[in-house]
């Protein structure tokens, strides 16, 4: 694959990335009431949940690309809506498409980036190293330009970061025509999907109460620098070392990483807390990805990656509702 069309997607879905942390920071910017900034922020994530089967399942029947390309082109548009949105309706109108839109695409990147004729594993990791950096670079950089110059300048970074991973393009790949009657939900894949809500659950609930337990918002964005640096950097060492029986064991230990970080952050250590779950995500991102590729049928792997995000996003909703404050000082 072509360094520019694997540098396609992966550019989207780090505007995707950027674009969920970075909006927290642009809230602080809008002139509008607390349970207003609360719609704004939840009507993206329940519109993308209930996207993701919906892309899943197009993407099993226009295949990869189209179901992509669809996404991604009214993930552009929806976020510069941003730029011209005066009211509170019409700002709502277009984090409901951006959600919707992100549920569409967000599933395909790591059906970009995979062949189903090979093994994966050190493209999946990489993406999932590249994510990482993402997720530290960009909301930093939004919220700098937000706070020096203009949050609507901060926020062009996240629709022309997604335009130019558009131009950029994609490779096409090969894509198993679909079969009735084709089992999806089998053992395997319910048992990756069940560690998925598990891991991911846990991971979330410690990127919520984390920033509580640090004074001062240098602190704050040291200790998630810290986090995602680790991720990163754990990505890029397993890359060259995942196949189907290490996915699971650097899954399992990365289950143990993190628990062992939520740990830390109940004894009060907090940075030595960070680097542990920012490890023990690294872990679990990319191998389980790797999973839910290796135990879906190629014909249903747009569901099967779907559900993958849904899973996820479940499992962090869940945790962190059901053990709120729990770090909090």
């Amino acid at each position: 694959m072509k360094g520019r069309h694997v540098a396609g997607p992966i550019l989207v879905h780090g505007a995707y990335i950027a674009e969920i942390s970075a909006f927290i920071l642009i809230l602080n910017y809008l002139d509008f009431s607390s349970s207003q900034k609360q719609w704004l922020f939840s009507a993206y994530s329940i519109a993308l949940c209930l996207a993701l089967p919906i892309g899943g399942y197009l993407s099993d029947r226009w295949g990869y690309g189209k179901t992509y390309l669809a996404g991604a082109a009214l993930f552009v548009g929806s976020c510069s809506l941003m730029l011209v949105s005066g009211s509170f309706e019409l700002l709502l109108f277009s984090r409901i498409a951006q959600g919707f839109s992100a549920g569409i695409f967000s599933p395909m990147v790591p059906l970009m980036l995979s062949d189903p004729k090979k093994d994966n594993g050190r493209v999946l990791a990489f993406w999932g190293g590249v994510s990482s950096i993402f997720s530290v670079c960009l909301p930093f950089t939004v919220g700098t330009l937000a706070s020096g110059i203009d949050w609507k300048f901060a926020w062009l970074v996240i629709p022309t970061l997604a335009l130019i991973g558009l131009i950029c393009g994609f490779q096409r790949t090969t894509q198993t025509a679909p079969k009735e009657k084709c089992q999806i939900f089998g053992g395997g894949l319910t048992s990756v999907l069940g560690l998925i809500f598990f891991s991911f659950g846990i991971s979330t609930l410690f990127l919520f109460s984390a920033p509580s337990t640090v004074l001062g918002g240098m602190g704050q964005g040291a200790l998630l620098s810290i986090l995602w640096v680790s991720s990163a950097a754990t990505n890029f060492g397993i890359s060259k070392h995942l196949t189907q029986t290490t996915a699971w064991n650097f899954s399992f230990a990365g289950v143990v990483l993190i628990l062992v970080a939520l740990a830390g952050l109940y004894l009060q250590l907090p940075y030595f807390s960070a680097v542990f779950c920012g490890i023990g995500l690294g872990l679990t991102n990319a191998p389980t990805t790797y999973l839910v590729l290796k135990h879906a049928p190629p014909s249903r792997h747009g569901l099967a990656s779907s559900t993958d995000i849904l899973s996820a996003r479940l499992g962090g909703a869940v945790f962190v509702l059901l053990v709120p404050g729990l770090f909090a000082v």
